[in-house]
C-alpha cells in the first residue's frame, strides 16, 4: 500500500507540475486556451482509461488471489517475461532490448525524481508517452475531420486489444509515441479521403474492441495466478 500511495503522490506531483507549466505558457501567450483545453481533455482521458485498466487488473488478481498487498502494486498483477525485464531494468538498467532499454533509462530517471520509486517512475513515463501520442494523433486527425470524430478516433486507440501495454513499462508506449510522431509529421501533406461509418457500426466496433481489450487485460492478470 505504501508503494501505491507513493505512486499516487509522485504522479500527482508531476501532473501538478504539468498543469503549472501549461498555465505559465497560457499566461505568456505561448499557447491558446483551446489548445490547453484540448490537452487537458486528452490527459484526463488517458488517466481515466489507464486507471480503469489498472483497477480491472487489480480486481481480477484480487478475486483469484485474495491478497490486498499485491493488489496495491501493479508489478504483481501485470507480469510476463517482457514486463519482468522492464521492471528489473527500472531498478537497474541492463541488457534489455533497444526500445525497452531507452524506456527504462527514461523511467529510471523519473523514478530518481520520485525519490527512488522506480516502479512509479515506469508507469508515469508510460502514461506520459501514451498521453503525448494521443495528443499527436488527435492533432493530425483534427486537421482532417471535425473535433468530435477526431476525439472518438483518438479514444479508440486506448481501447484496442492489448492497449493495456501502452500503460505499462516497456517498449509498447515508446513505440506508440514514435509511430504517433511519424504519423503526425508524415501526414501533413497527404491528400486524405475520408469515409463515414454508420453510428451503429461504429458503436459495434467500439464494443468489440473494448471487450477484446478487457479479455487481454484479464488474461494478463490471470496468467500470474497459480
Amino acid at each position: 500500500m505504501a508503494g501505491l500511495l507513493g505512486a499516487l503522490a509522485g504522479g500527482g506531483m508531476l501532473m501538478l507540475s504539468g498543469i503549472l507549466f501549461f498555465a505559465f505558457l497560457l499566461e505568456v501567450g505561448a499557447v491558446d486556451r483551446a489548445a490547453c483545453r484540448c490537452f487537458l481533455r486528452l490527459t484526463l482521458t488517458t488517466v481515466s482509461v489507464g486507471c480503469l485498466y489498472f483497477l480491472f487488473g487489480a480486481l481480477v488478481h484480487q478475486v483469484l488471489r485474495y491478497d490486498l498487498a499485491d493488489a496495491a502494486d501493479y508489478t504483481h498483477f501485470f507480469r510476463n517475461d517482457a514486463l519482468v525485464r522492464a521492471y528489473e531494468g527500472l531498478e537497474q538498467p541492463g541488457r534489455e532490448g533497444f526500445l525497452t532499454h531507452i524506456f527504462v533509462l527514461l523511467g529510471h530517471g523519473v523514478g530518481r525524481l520520485l525519490l527512488g520509486q522506480y516502479a512509479s517512475g515506469g508507469w508515469v513515463t508510460a502514461w506520459g508517452m501514451t498521453c503525448l501520442a494521443l495528443c499527436l494523433l488527435y492533432a493530425r486527425l483534427r486537421a482532417w475531420m471535425d473535433e468530435e470524430v477526431a476525439g472518438k478516433a483518438a479514444f479508440m486507440l486506448l481501447c484496442l486489444p492489448g492497449s493495456v501495454f501502452f500503460f505499462l513499462p516497456g517498449w509498447p508506449p515508446l513505440a506508440l509515441l514514435l509511430l504517433a510522431l511519424i504519423f503526425y509529421f508524415a501526414g501533413k501533406g497527404l491528400p486524405v479521403r475520408l469515409f463515414q461509418v454508420h453510428p451503429v457500426v461504429g458503436q459495434v466496433i467500439a464494443v468489440i474492441c473494448m471487450l477484446s481489450s478487457a479479455c487481454v487485460t484479464a488474461a494478463l492478470a490471470i496468467s500470474q495466478v497459480g
